[in-house]
């Protein structure tokens, strides 16, 4: 039993012995290559061997930076060539929606987001434009689904950035006045003004959401904070007209 656990430690000691070894070989190199070190490092993981928990020989990995040195000019410049495409996408998809060509928009979104997969701006105006795209199609089921693009899209943007109140908005918007889901407009409204409670436009959906679901004290309630928070006078007072509507509906 105890020649067994001389025998696994000495395993152990043995990986550990071997990562020190790369470790060196790393740091030995990393004070005047670094970036070629780096790129080895990422490069080993993509080796055969990694999926057994192997390490490359000290051969394959010189093989590797000798091949990451030569062609690394290329990769940079590869690298650099499609944040520019990156870009170009964005700036394209914006005129495309400034144009209203939403389809065109929603493919160059899409086209960003290859490029910029983590943006959570980039899903909010995707959204819109599936959004907007779905308000002027005349077949049913197509609307319906850029709806859910649509929708998709905004919740995508709030996973990535929670506190975005601009992308929380528009998807309460399409769940109240779009898609009739009050319970999920509800929801995300709540989560809005967690954030911002003095969202005056936040707090109008949630009084349109509460009246259409019959509550309403709490839609009189939610218009009070329209009147208190809104800057727009035209607001407050389709805000206290709504009041008005519906403490005769009472």
């Amino acid at each position: 039993m105890m020649g067994g656990h001389r025998h696994a430690s000495a395993g152990r000691l043995s990986t550990v012995a071997c990562f020190l070894t790369l470790s060196v070989l790393v740091v030995s190199f990393g004070g005047c290559d670094r970036p070629v070190e780096r790129l080895v490092s990422l490069v080993q993981r993509l080796e055969p061997e990694h999926a057994t928990g192997a390490e490359p020989s000290e051969q394959r990995i010189e093989e590797l930076r000798e091949d990451i040195r030569r062609y690394r000019s290329v990769i940079e410049e590869r690298v650099e060539a499609a944040g520019r495409l990156g870009v170009k996408y964005r700036a394209l998809a914006m005129k495309y929606l400034e144009d209203g060509r939403y389809g065109l928009a929603m493919e160059a979104f899409q086209e960003a987001i290859e490029y910029q997969p983590e943006n959570p701006v980039l899903f909010y105006y995707l959204g819109l434009s599936a959004a907007n795209k779905a308000k002027a199609e005349l077949a049913e089921e197509e609307q319906a689904e850029l709806f859910r693009t649509a929708e998709r899209a905004y919740q995508r943007a709030v996973e990535l950035e929670p506190e975005y109140t601009q992308a929380q908005y528009a998807l309460a918007v399409l769940y109240a006045f779009e898609l009739e889901e009050y319970e999920e407009a509800a929801a995300v409204i709540g989560e809005l003004l967690a954030h911002d409670p003095e969202n005056a436009r936040g707090h109008a959906v949630r009084g349109y959401v509460y009246a259409s679901m019959g509550r309403f004290n709490q839609a009189i309630d939610a218009y009070d904070r329209v009147i208190e928070y809104a800057r727009d006078e035209a607001m407050r007072d389709q805000a206290r007209a709504n009041q008005r509507q519906l403490q005769e509906e009472r």
